[in-house]
Parts: structure tokens; C-alpha cells; sequence
């Protein structure tokens, strides 16, 4: 394919097909989860009950165990395919490295690859390198789509939990976020727009929940009204700069 020159062609094959894996793998880890009620309903529902029927350790847990691992397994294995490709170009753009290091490219026939390196220029294969380097990104959107698509089914989950179930969560999907994204030292944003969308509905719900619950405690509160001595008065006040009237006498008294 080097040869042909169809690298392109094969580096699109291969983000097509790794991508497809992606999201079947995910597929797999979610036909795992116990059924939930309703099986009469349609697949893509019936899927989603699963998820959200999950307790928030459960739901962590799963996360965890089976998502996670799942989804780097495939960006270690694409980053992989990156660096065997990185050096099988490096012998074809430098056939003097070959005389250095003979053990280093001991995955390809080297011979062929110096003869090569003749009739390929050096432009071409940092050409085949972007497009895999874009590859290992696309990759990479595609993973964290797929925890983004999760965390969507259970947003009403995560706007009514409490601090300490949500705060786990949170940071875990932050921790994905580095870890996915150490293979291509790009950032995607997909998921981290979705996290920043779960957590501002989390502290929405949170600020109105305590609200609430201060205006019932106020509502409910039996107040009466306590005298209080005249210096305390006076200094009340002072401060709010409230005028006494004047008094004004007349001949039968203050009035």
C-alpha cells in the first residue's frame, strides 16, 4: 500500500473500522446490564431503562469496570498501530537510521523499505502520518462520545443527586477525559461540554433544592415580637438615621 501509494485509502479503512469497534464494544458492555421492566419496548428504550434503573454506585462502578477499560484498550491498541507506522516511515525517510539501530525496525523488511525510500518523497509520508495522527484523534471523539451519550441518558439522575454521588462521577468522567486524550494530546470537546452541561444542571438543582428548603424552614417559623430596651432602640436607630418628631407644647400640655 506504501508503494501504491493508497496509505490515505487504508488509514480511512482503518479509522472506520476501529470506530465501528468503539461503538460495538459499548454495545456489548450495555447488553451486560440486568434487563429492565417493559421489555415490550423498543430496544433503543429498553437499553436506556437499563441505564438509568442503575444505582449511582452501580452506575460508577460499571463506569469503571467495564466502560472505561473497554474504550482505552482501543486507543492503546490504535496508539500502537500509530508508533509501528511512525517507524516503518522513519527507515523509508531516513535509510541511514537503519546502520544505527538495526533492531529497531526488525517488524518490516528494512532492504525493501531503503529501496523505496528512493521513489517516495518525505512529503508523502508526513502525509500518511497527519492523516493517521487525525485517525487517532477521531478515535479518540469517538470514545468520549460514547460516555457522553451515557451520561445524557441519566442527566435527570445527575441534576437531582446529591453532592457526594455526584462529585465521584464528575470527577471520574474528568479523569477519562486526560486519560483518552494523553494518546492524541488533543483536546476534544464533546464530552467536556456535556460534563460542564450535567454539572451547571447539578448546581441549578442543588442552589434551588437548599432555596427551597430555607423557604419552607422561614415559612414554618412561629415569629413574635420582643421589646427590646430604649439605648438598644436608640442605637437601631442611629444607624438607619431615623428622625424623632419634634414635640411642640401649647398651653394645655405636649402634644
Amino acid at each position: 500500500m506504501l508503494h501504491l501509494r493508497r496509505m490515505h485509502v487504508v488509514n480511512e479503512q482503518y479509522g472506520e473500522r476501529a470506530g465501528t469497534a468503539i461503538q460495538q464494544s459499548v454495545q456489548m458492555t450495555i447488553n451486560v446490564l440486568p434487563p429492565s421492566n417493559g421489555t415490550s419496548l423498543p430496544q433503543g428504550q429498553v437499553i436506556e431503562n437499563s441505564i438509568r434503573a442503575l444505582s449511582t454506585k452501580e452506575f460508577l462502578d460499571w463506569m469503571q469496570e467495564q466502560v472505561q477499560p473497554c474504550l482505552l484498550n482501543h486507543l492503546d491498541r490504535a496508539s500502537k498501530v500509530r508508533k509501528v507506522l511512525q517507524g516503518l516511515l522513519e527507515v523509508v525517510m531516513n535509510p541511514e537510521r537503519r546502520n544505527e539501530d538495526p533492531d529497531a525496525f526488525n517488524f518490516a523488511s528494512s532492504d525493501v523499505l531503503v529501496k523505496m525510500s528512493d521513489r517516495i518523497k518525505d512529503s508523502y509520508c508526513e502525509q500518511i502520518l497527519t492523516d493517521n495522527k487525525n485517525v487517532l484523534f477521531r478515535l479518540c471523539e469517538a470514545a468520549q462520545k460514547e460516555v457522553s451519550k451515557i451520561l445524557l441518558i441519566r442527566t435527570e439522575q445527575h441534576a437531582r443527586s446529591q453532592l457526594q454521588d455526584f462529585t465521584p462521577i464528575y470527577h471520574f468522567v474528568q479523569s477519562f477525559i486526560e486519560e483518552s486524550e494523553s494518546f492524541t494530546h488533543r483536546q476534544c470537546l464533546n464530552l467536556r461540554g456535556t460534563l460542564s452541561s450535567e454539572a451547571k444542571k447539578f448546581a441549578n438543582s442543588f442552589h434551588h433544592t437548599r432555596m427551597s428548603t430555607i423557604a419552607l424552614i422561614l415559612d414554618n417559623e412561629n415569629w413574635s415580637q420582643a421589646k427590646v430596651a430604649q439605648e438598644f432602640q436608640d442605637i437601631i436607630d442611629s444607624l438607619f438615621h431615623v428622625e424623632k418628631k419634634p414635640t411642640h407644647t401649647t398651653s394645655s400640655g405636649v402634644y
